[in-house]
């Protein structure tokens, strides 16, 4: 989420909790997983049966223990005690929190398996009662959590890794070798499963994936001085196959935004042969940025025509796109975003989660007038606008 307070700058994962409540620590965290259970997509079936012990902030998530361990977002590690790590209460994986309690913000950077600690411990003989965890230890955020829950048997995640000895020999010494060999296994599996979702850069990283694509410029007057033939459009995305001067995308939405990388000098829209709208640039006042859709909201299969001419082609010389509203559905923009309300995070996660399935969605959502303020999604336009590159 990229909240900046102060000398605090959060993660664009984050979770903001809201001002209505005072919380604290632990339940800070349960109001966060529960906001994160709500915008979690695809949809996890979670179910938090009780919480098994309050002191030592366990939590039963679909039969599997969780146990939430804390920090701030100013620690890079954790100083984990081993006696939190018992015969009766072992975890089936460590959660961590950084947690702001002023500010009711809650980050989850990720998950810890038992074989994963006890690898940690033994190159940690120094220290006999804790456990010294590095943050960046913890991967895969809350969603890597929601997978191993909705997805893996009970059985498939080791939960007891230390065993009391009578000889009072380390607790570390009597791990189960055939335990390890599945956790390891298992390891390389879940990486493969889960590393698209799991592992995600941030949104800026995410939005990279999007490319441009390039149109070419008819000659209708065979001029001789058009110093470009071709130009760049960022959105719409959603391609189809073009014929002769006629490049052709699907629209999902009713408000699409029109984004080009370079400047216009004109751009109109044409529908059954008509011209309905015109916007002309001036030699002070070029058509730049994105374009919001200007007329009536598009419906289930209609179809418009979009006549463009870039900065530096003369008169009487244009592309035309055509845009073809989709023959199912169009989602409704405006009921979109006012179910996300001002919440920069429920923002970022339906921006990220339709950025492959239907980016065209997730443009107009970045671009939209009512975004939030946020420094992430800011960043994110402008990557987008000026780094993106056209086929």
């Amino acid at each position: 989420m990229n909240f900046n307070n102060g000398s605090i700058e959060y993660n664009e994962e984050a979770i903001f909790v809201g001002f209505d409540f005072t919380y604290d620590k632990w339940n800070l965290v349960k109001a966060a997983f529960k906001i994160a259970i709500e915008n979690d997509e695809p949809k996890s079936d979670i179910k938090i049966d009780e919480i098994v012990n309050r002191s030592g902030n366990f939590l039963r998530i679909n039969n599997f223990i969780i146990q939430v361990i804390f920090c701030s977002h100013f620690d890079n590690e954790i100083n984990f005690p081993i006696k939190l790590i018992n015969k009766s209460s072992t975890p089936h994986l460590l959660l961590a929190a950084q947690v702001d309690e002023e500010n009711n913000i809650v980050y989850f950077p990720g998950v810890l398996t038992m074989n994963e600690l006890r690898k940690l411990k033994s190159n940690q003989t120094q220290f006999i009662d804790n456990i010294i965890i590095p943050i960046s230890n913890f991967e895969g955020g809350i969603d890597l959590l929601f997978r191993y829950v909705n997805l893996l048997n009970i059985d498939s995640i080791p939960k007891r890794i230390f065993e009391e000895s009578k000889k009072n020999i380390s607790l570390f010494d009597f791990f189960n070798k055939k335990n390890s060999l599945v956790a390891i296994g298992l390891g390389t599996i879940l990486a493969s499963i889960f590393a698209p979702k799991a592992f995600q850069p941030n949104l800026v990283s995410n939005f990279s994936v999007l490319e441009g694509d390039n149109f070419l410029i008819a000659d209708n007057t065979r001029s001789e001085n058009i110093n470009k033939q071709n130009s760049c459009i960022l959105s719409p995305q959603l391609k189809a196959t073009d014929t002769l001067n006629q490049y052709k995308y699907y629209i999902s939405i009713d408000k699409p935004v029109l984004l080009f990388k370079d400047s216009l000098n004109e751009i109109k829209i044409i529908k059954d042969n008509k011209e309905i709208w015109r916007k002309t640039a001036t030699s002070d006042n070029k058509i730049i940025g994105p374009l919001y859709w200007p007329i009536k909201s598009f419906e289930v299969n209609d179809s418009y025509v979009l006549r463009v001419r870039p900065d530096g082609i003369p008169m009487g010389n244009y592309a035309d796109i055509k845009l073809e509203a989709s023959k199912d559905e169009i989602t409704k923009i405006d009921q979109l975003e006012n179910s996300l309300d001002k919440n920069e995070y429920k923002w970022i996660r339906e921006i990220n989660k339709n950025i492959s399935k239907n980016p065209d969605l997730s443009i107009a959502l970045l671009f939209s007038k009512n975004i939030p303020n946020s420094e992430v999604l800011e960043k994110t336009k402008k990557t987008f606008i000026f780094d993106s590159n056209c086929d």
